[in-house]
C-alpha cells in the first residue's frame, strides 16, 4: 500500500511522455475468496416487520451516548497517531494523520459504531470537532 498524500508532496516533477497503464478483474465475492464476514455486535440487525427490511441500528452509539463517543474518537486518534493525547481542536492532518492512519481510523469507526466516516472529511476538516460534528449529523439522518 502507497501512502498518496505522503508520496505525492515528496515526488520530483514527471518529464517525458506520459503513458498510463490500469489493469481491472472480475470481482470476486468474500465467499469465493474464503472469507465468512459477520455483523459487528455495535451494529444489529433488526428486521421491521412492516417493510420486511433489514435496517442497520446501531445501538450501542445510542446507549453510549455522544460524549462517550468524542471520548473514544479522541482516544482512538490519539492512539492511532501515537500521542499522549489529543484535543478536538486539533486538525488531524497537522498533527501527524495521514491517509493510512486515516483508513485505519475509519476502520475502526466502522467496525465499533457502524458510522461511515469518509477519508475527505477526516483530512479535510480544520477540526477533530468538525469531524465529529460529521459523525453526528449522520446519525440524526
Amino acid at each position: 500500500m502507497l501512502d498518496n498524500m505522503l508520496m505525492a508532496h515528496g515526488r520530483e516533477p514527471y518529464e517525458g511522455e506520459r503513458v498510463v497503464y490500469a489493469a481491472m478483474a472480475d470481482p470476486l465475492t468474500w465467499q469465493e475468496v474464503g472469507i465468512e464476514l459477520t455483523v459487528p455486535k455495535a451494529i444489529p440487525k433488526i428486521i421491521d416487520s412492516e417493510t420486511s427490511k433489514a435496517k442497520d441500528h446501531n445501538l450501542a452509539y445510542v446507549e453510549q451516548g455522544d460524549k462517550e463517543f468524542s471520548r473514544w474518537f479522541l482516544k482512538a486518534v490519539a492512539t492511532e497517531l501515537q500521542m499522549e493525547t489529543v484535543d478536538g481542536t486539533d486538525c488531524f492532518s497537522a498533527i501527524g494523520g495521514d491517509s493510512l492512519a486515516g483508513v485505519t481510523l475509519i476502520s475502526e469507526v466502522f467496525d465499533r459504531y457502524g458510522v461511515d466516516l469518509s477519508l475527505e472529511t477526516l483530512m479535510e476538516s480544520e477540526t477533530i470537532d468538525s469531524v465529529l460534528d460529521e459523525v453526528r449529523s449522520q446519525r440524526s439522518r
